[in-house]
């Protein structure tokens, strides 16, 4: 099942805040269909700019994703 688990350590990390942040980008593509794809991106990053305690949950698992999956390499 290791052929399933991404390899770089890099890889690890950005695809487990892929994960995580995905009810994020869900939201804003449902958004998006009424509102603008760009403007509701653009809304959306900028208060998460402004708040950036709001990404401290989403980093915070994708490291205890990543440190799961390098562990069962």
């Amino acid at each position: 099942m290791n052929v399933m688990l991404p390899h770089h350590k890099s890889h690890v990390f950005l695809l487990g805040l892929l994960l995580i942040d995905l009810p994020v980008v869900v939201a804003i593509a449902v958004l998006g269909l009424f509102f603008g794809f760009a403007h509701v991106y653009n809304d959306v990053m900028d208060w998460r700019m402004q708040h950036l305690w709001s990404m401290i949950p989403s980093v915070l698992l994708a490291v205890w994703l990543g440190r799961r999956w390098w562990k069962a390499r």
